[in-house]
């Protein structure tokens, strides 16, 4: 973080409001974003009757709000199951708009690198195809099971027809670097792989996805779908998978619990953790709800 965005001068972004935009180049936010781990959702993972009703004003004042997110679209349905919402779910890959479901075939890894993964290692992991998670025995629940609750096993049994991540959690992390040097022959230039610098629940985590999965891309399809860009958007973020939309929207929004790092990229920052309820405390006050 640069001292030009300390968390003191973020706090005191997080007191403007809309109209405040008019005194900049920014235009008044016309869409709003959210992650939802670690942003929207409490740990209870449960929204809140004021939330709704925040929404509702939001509506009213022809405000769209989305959730951009990495889980499934089948749990994310889940999480906004009393309310009619756009969604843009696996990091980017999918939206659901009005009903309607839209893959971005540009963002799915192809079959024969998935198989080639399988084949590579026999260590535990999981992939996610087709907004199924695909499991091998071995690999421990809490390594999935915030990305969905439809499951199958084992991930030899998925179709790869629409494979967007291949993970690899594993607490050894030379074994995740030796995986990762026997496929970088076949990798193509359009697949990315990551390795956690530290550890997560105990593991270190390593992920094969398309370089042109992102929630920036997501997001923009979305948004096109209402006539809108990206710099008339509002995003609320908190972990470094959402630093590419950070970078790029109108009115970048991280939570109070979000590191340094990622606050870097960031206009305002909430004055309440997700735990306290900060996107709709934030969303209250700037929008005047």
């Amino acid at each position: 973080m640069n001292s030009s965005t300390t968390p003191e001068s973020l706090f005191k972004a997080s007191l403007f409001k809309a109209s405040d935009c008019f005194l900049t180049e920014t235009p008044v936010p016309k869409a709003v974003g959210s992650d939802l781990d670690g942003t929207l959702l409490p740990a209870s993972k449960e929204l809140t009757a004021r939330f709704f009703d925040v929404l509702a004003r939001m509506e009213k004042r022809n405000i769209l709000f989305f959730p951009v997110t990495g889980k499934t679209l089948n749990l994310t349905d889940i999480t906004f199951s009393a309310l009619e919402v756009p969604m843009v779910c696996l990091d980017g890959a999918v939206i659901k708009d009005r009903g309607r479901v839209l893959w971005d075939e540009g963002s799915l890894l192809s079959a024969d690198f998935v198989r080639s993964v399988l084949k590579c290692t026999s260590l535990p992991l999981f992939l996610i195809d087709d907004d199924v998670i695909f499991f091998r025995s071995g690999v421990e629940e809490k390594h999935y099971s915030y990305w969905s609750e439809k499951l199958d096993s084992p991930p030899e049994k998925a179709s790869l027809k629409r494979t967007t991540h291949v993970v690899i959690p594993w607490p050894e992390e030379m074994a995740l670097m030796k995986v990762k040097e026997s496929l970088c022959n076949r990798m193509q230039p359009e697949i990315a792989c990551f390795l956690s610098p530290q550890p997560i629940q105990e593991s270190f985590y390593l992920v094969f996805r398309s370089r042109s999965l992102s929630k920036f891309r997501g997001s923009s399809r979305l948004l096109a779908e209402y006539g809108l860009t990206i710099d008339e958007m509002l995003f609320f973020g908190d972990w470094r998978n959402d630093i590419p939309l950070l970078k790029r929207v109108g009115f970048p929004v991280v939570m109070r619990n979000a590191e340094s790092d990622v606050a870097a990229y960031a206009r305002a920052m909430t004055l309440f953790s997700n735990e306290e309820m900060g996107v709709e405390r934030f969303l209250m006050s700037f929008f005047d709800l």
